[in-house]
């Protein structure tokens, strides 16, 4: 809608062309706000831009034109030449349009934009005018590159002054508004910068704390494991020879005491071991020993250890070897422990009378070894929390199977160690399905 429409509408309730301007200014900005609220609203309307200086050398022009706009709703201030008028800027901040003759005696409408440009600051932001009774296409191109807004001919129409004057300080008021609104951005990337660099800086922090704790834990565990395992050895080999002893003398009990010594020792020191070797591996100190292995020969022998175990719940060991698998260049005593503590932990898991089956199967340059069994399964939180090292999934003391919960663990990072990775599938009242995958053509270094 054009000024002169947007008057018209407006004239029976008697509204100025400036209350119409500020009525128009915030539905403008609604594309700057936030909900229908005008970003920074109350700055542009406290502070609106409606002082207006006039510049000519006839009073009468000046005086017409200052009744014409306070008529619309602004405050109008007038000067008889340029150097009255620079007086009064730098005197008055409040003054925000400027309308000038271009040609004055002395300095004319063009010279005395660019002396503002220099003595006034770049925010102060004015908007000017030209007006001129005689122009060719030169001058309105001139004022235009200084920084004019508008050029009116003389003599100036009412609703042309009015619409050129409104049209100025909309324009400055968007000005100001999107000042406010850059000030705004400025000021929450500032505050989300800050907010981030302390939440970066105590994250550090907790990073460091963390540090210090497991390095805490590791000491702790290898002095332990150290001062543990000296005295278990020494108990390992007195009970053993007071076994031997007495059942050369017919003292059966005592000897069954020593060998029960003797096997809870060794289960004790294997503990310790295992202890021992995660914190070689967490560290990068375990030293792997690259041999031939021959992976099928490696599953029945690690079959056989846990048959007895198995054979105890009513659990069958179930091996499937589908085809002749190749070779592999690996620490055998890694895969041994892999594969033995998955299925270890099969049996500890599996209902009574229900199978669990061994598989290889070679994929590409992958040897894949999986153990299935069909018991109580795991969720995707429980198989996070059975990967963690001392965790088990059933933390509590009631539960039914007991252990350091180290098994899957130093599986995983004995079958990375030889170039390999673990994968657990499982479903929770359904059963688990452990995959080793081991590359055939690696070299374990």
């Amino acid at each position: 809608m054009d000024f002169p429409d947007f008057m018209t509408k407006h004239a029976e309730t008697r509204l100025t062309a400036l209350d119409v301007s500020r009525a128009r200014l915030p539905a403008i900005a609604e594309g700057w706000s936030k909900d229908g609220v005008a970003i920074c609203d109350e700055d542009i309307q406290s502070n609106y831009l409606s002082r207006v200086l006039i510049i000519d050398d006839e009073q009468e022009i000046c005086e017409e034109m200052a009744a014409i706009l306070e008529d619309a709703g602004f405050t109008c201030d007038v000067a008889r030449d340029a150097d009255q008028a620079i007086s009064m800027l730098r005197a008055e901040a409040g003054i925000s349009i400027v309308i000038s003759d271009l040609k004055m005696p002395g300095m004319g409408g063009l010279e005395m934009i660019r002396r503002l440009r220099q003595i006034l600051p770049e925010s102060r932001g004015l908007g000017v005018i030209i007006m001129t009774g005689h122009a060719g296409r030169k001058e309105p191109i001139d004022a235009l590159r200084l920084g004019a807004m508008e050029f009116l001919l003389k003599p100036v129409e009412a609703t042309a002054l009015i619409a050129a004057t409104v049209k100025v300080s909309e324009a400055l008021g968007l000005r100001q508004m999107e000042k406010c609104f850059q000030g705004m951005l400025r000021q929450k990337v500032a505050d989300q910068t800050a907010e981030l660099t302390s939440l970066n800086t105590k994250l550090g922090e907790s990073n460091r704390a963390l540090e210090i704790a497991n390095k805490a834990k590791t000491e702790f565990l290898m002095l332990i494991s150290h001062e543990l395992r000296t005295p278990l050895n020494a108990i390992i080999g007195f009970s053993e020879l007071m076994a031997m002893t007495n059942m050369e003398n017919s003292k059966e009990d005592t000897a069954e005491a020593g060998s029960i010594i003797a096997a809870q020792g060794k289960k004790l020191l294997a503990i310790v071991i295992t202890i021992l070797e995660l914190i070689d591996m967490e560290n990068g100190d375990f030293k792997l020993v690259s041999t031939d292995v021959d992976v099928s020969d490696v599953i029945d022998r690690v079959v056989a250890v846990y048959k007895p175990q198995a054979k105890k719940s009513f659990i069958d060991i179930v091996v499937e070897k589908r085809v002749s698998l190749p070779i592999v260049t690996a620490d055998q005593r890694c895969l041994v422990q892999a594969i033995g503590n998955v299925l270890s932990n099969a049996i500890q898991f599996s209902n009574k009378g229900e199978d669990i089956i061994v598989a290889a199967v070679v994929s590409g340059p992958i040897i894949k070894v999986t153990v299935s069994d069909s018991g109580r399964g795991m969720t995707k939180q429980e198989r996070l929390i059975a990967m963690e090292p001392f965790r088990q999934v059933d933390g509590s003391y009631s539960k039914e199977v007991y252990g350091l919960g180290l098994g899957l663990n130093i599986s995983k990072l004995m079958t990375e160690l030889n170039g390999g990775h673990m994968e657990i599938q499982s479903r929770k009242g359904v059963g688990t399905k452990v995959t080793l995958s081991i590359p055939h053509g690696w070299r374990a270094t």
